[in-house]
């Protein structure tokens, strides 16, 4: 039987293939503190339980070593699956079914690009909006993942106007995040350009973006408004000059004298004529007084229970709880006998190729019906999240019919459809609520923009 010697010698074990590269950095924690191998004189009694504690300690020096070359071995291979899953859900709206079925983890990689392509950051908000009450039907859970795993990954201050009021009446957002994101995108939207690029560059080098501009199909573009129309300038065709005019001298030259004529004294003087004046008129007759200009036809219709201003105020001023207040109040509020409502279409979609030329085209339209202000409120939206973009109306207009001066007076009513509103027709009334609302996806696409004449 072989007996423990009184020295016993403590070399390295064995290293695997896996963790050959890292075998200096390992030996010296197998060996520490020295650098070498070393004996250790101990009675048979105590052998035993030394070794294994000396051994424990070594153990789980390589335990955490192990862990370490782990982390750094399965790094890479996590950074190629995010930016596959990025690569592959860039573009969310080919993918939509199959990407709201992944698992959040997964939609942490694909929203943490900043190479989606995607028209605009709405819908970066519309989708994690879509996938969030999918996933996580109770409001407890959903408020928690947005809150602290999804809301990072929006990019608030590249959403614009329209939807940062939708993100403050959201309840499935905690209020303070989207309060102080609210607050933040109008002061970085008014930055000037420059301003902008260094908090975008600053950003880089973060986790989360906040301020980096993804690869957006659609831009937004500023948009100045004068108090009062500026008159174009026309400039023609400028042609340089084949060489340099002669300076002209300030001194004005001398005239040549006359020679004084010599007077007559017998020349007769010349009479002046007084001017004629005026006829005067005729005692009796007096000028005309200026004739009233003649009513509105609108104004002359039996009174409505509807005051529109009111509606007005009701919609301008509800900023929660939108239908059970101000839905809910247009429908008190209407009288079918003295208003009207109408859809409109416009005819010629397919001309709307270039987003940003469409809006100005509504924008022109809701001005020139500028004319209408006290008889009409209408809702204009922009659909599609790809060109061609469709345009579609809702307005309210006093009287039974669209009334003719609009028709005359505003050349744009030729270039759409009209059709008057049943409001017996339960799907005709629900269409006038999601156009009312802005409600979003309208009629199963994307809003690109929805504006509003009142």
């Amino acid at each position: 039987m072989n007996t423990p010697s009184s020295t016993s010698k403590i070399t390295s074990p064995k290293i695997s293939p896996f963790l050959s590269s890292h075998t200096l950095l390992l030996s010296h924690l197998w060996l520490a503190p020295q650098a070498k191998e070393y004996s250790i004189k101990i009675s048979p009694k105590t052998h035993l339980k030394s070794t294994l504690s000396a051994n424990r300690k070594r153990f789980s020096r390589i335990s955490l070593l192990y862990s370490a070359l782990m982390v750094e071995t399965v790094e890479p291979l996590t950074d190629a699956t995010k930016q596959y899953l990025a690569s592959r859900y860039k573009d969310t709206t080919k993918f939509q079914e199959e990407a709201m079925a992944l698992p959040l983890v997964k939609i942490e990689a694909v929203l943490s690009s900043d190479d989606l392509q995607v028209a605009s950051e709405d819908a970066v908000y519309d989708f994690v909006s879509k996938w969030a009450w999918a996933q996580y039907p109770k409001l407890e859970e959903r408020h928690e993942i947005l809150g602290t795993r999804l809301g990072c990954f929006i990019q608030f201050s590249y959403v614009t106007c329209r939807k940062l009021k939708k993100v403050l009446t959201c309840n499935d957002f905690d209020q303070d995040l989207t309060s102080k994101a609210v607050l933040e995108a109008p002061f970085f939207k008014a930055d000037a350009p420059h301003r902008q690029r260094g908090l975008a560059a600053e950003d880089t080098a973060l986790i989360y973006h906040c301020f980096v501009e993804r690869a957006y199909k659609y831009r937004s573009v500023k948009v100045v408004e004068f108090e009062f129309p500026r008159q174009p300038k026309i400039l023609g065709e400028v042609k340089q000059t084949a060489s340099v005019p002669p300076v002209s001298s300030a001194k004005k030259p001398a005239l040549p004298k006359e020679h004084a004529k010599p007077k007559h004294k017998d020349e007769p003087k010349k009479e002046v004529k007084e001017p004629a004046k005026p006829k005067e008129a005729p005692v009796g007759e007096e000028e005309e007084a200026p004739k009233p200009k003649p009513k509105n036809p609108l104004d002359l219709l039996p009174p409505s229970k509807m005051i529109l201003d009111e509606w007005k105020r009701l919609y301008s001023n509800t900023k929660t709880n939108f239908r059970e207040v101000a839905i809910k109040g247009f429908w008190d509020m209407y009288d079918p006998e003295g208003y009207s409502l109408w859809f409109c279409d416009y005819k010629y979609n397919a001309e709307n190729t270039v987003s940003f030329v469409t809006l100005i085209k509504v924008d022109g339209f809701l001005q020139r019906m500028d004319l209408a202000h006290k008889y009409a409120f209408g809702k204009m939206l922009v659909i599609g999240s790809e060109a061609p973009f469709k345009v579609k109306g809702l307005w309210l207009f006093r009287g039974q019919e669209i009334p003719q001066f609009i028709i005359d007076e505003c050349y744009d009513m030729e270039h759409y459809e009209w059709k008057k509103v049943d409001i017996s027709d339960e799907a005709q009334k629900g269409r006038v609520i999601q156009m009312i609302e802005d409600q979003e996806p309208f009629e199963g696409e994307a809003l690109l923009d929805a504006k509003c004449f009142k």
